[in-house]
């Protein structure tokens, strides 16, 4: 498929999400200027300031049904929880809010396989926490190690500090 082709696909998905936002929250809402210019793992992206949202394409590519049902609606939930709410936090208790009035489970992290994304970006770094192993990019290491043992990185599963161990 053709970058137009999914832009534009991507663009009447956030316009159909934005068409319900106004009306479920009976306020209206323009549609965010779409980009699809994000790479690596990260599947999307909103900018409050500029209004605007920024997808993967290539994920969106091997996600189609998941992204336009999860990923769109998160990234405007973005826009129209900070116009609702100025000054919330990204995945706060307002975000989930408009996630759940959406009718959308308000997760914070996609599930899409990213072993075959090509611009993924190498995680040669291993911390371990009590329940699991976590690899990790040499940009979260080096903030890791900035931020020392005592006020280090916890697990989101057990809650436990991640330690280096390789």
């Amino acid at each position: 498929m053709s970058n137009y082709d999914t832009h534009m696909q991507l663009k009447e998905a956030t316009e159909t999400w934005t068409k319900l936002a106004s009306e479920v929250f009976n306020q209206q809402f323009d549609t965010p200027m779409v980009q699809c210019n994000v790479g690596g793992r990260i599947a999307g992206k909103a900018s409050r300031g500029q209004w605007t949202v920024k997808y993967n394409p290539e994920l969106y590519e091997r996600n189609k049904v998941d992204f336009i049902n999860s990923t769109v609606p998160h990234e405007l939930s973005h826009l129209i929880a900070g116009r609702l709410f100025p000054g919330c936090q990204s995945h706060g208790a307002e975000w989930k809010h408009v996630m759940l009035k959406l009718g959308c489970n308000p997760r914070r992290c996609h599930s899409y396989d990213v072993s075959v994304v090509s611009t993924a970006r190498p995680r040669p770094y291993t911390y371990q926490c009590r329940c699991m192993e976590h690899k990790v990019t040499r940009l979260m290491h080096d903030r890791i190690r900035a931020k020392g043992v005592v006020n280090g990185y916890k697990c989101k599963r057990c809650k436990s500090s991640i330690i280096f161990v390789g």
